[in-house]
């Protein structure tokens, strides 16, 4: 964290939490879960949880077997890769 924060400070008003794997910060809005993703050293999966439902962002592919999974655990969207494709999975 002192890396990023000497690399590129924040914009003011911006506080940088740490967050390890499976730990989850809640705010007033939602609940953020970092869930390792398998791919790259230290790559992660974010899961953000609010009232109005699940979105997991990934990079991983779409699959209809992948978005099986996820509907069974209760997932309501699923976020791939830049933001550029929204699956709603229910």
């Amino acid at each position: 964290m002192d890396l990023m924060r000497a690399r590129k400070p924040p914009p003011a008003g911006i506080t940088l939490v740490e967050l390890a794997y499976r730990e989850t910060f809640t705010t007033d809005r939602a609940r953020i879960t970092l869930i390792p993703a398998g791919h790259v050293l230290g790559s992660a999966q974010v899961l953000v949880e609010t009232e109005k439902g699940c979105l997991l962002y990934t990079v991983y592919g779409f699959t209809e077997e992948f978005a099986a999974d996820l509907r069974y655990l209760g997932m309501d969207a699923l976020a791939l890769g830049g933001g550029n494709q929204l699956e709603l999975l229910r």
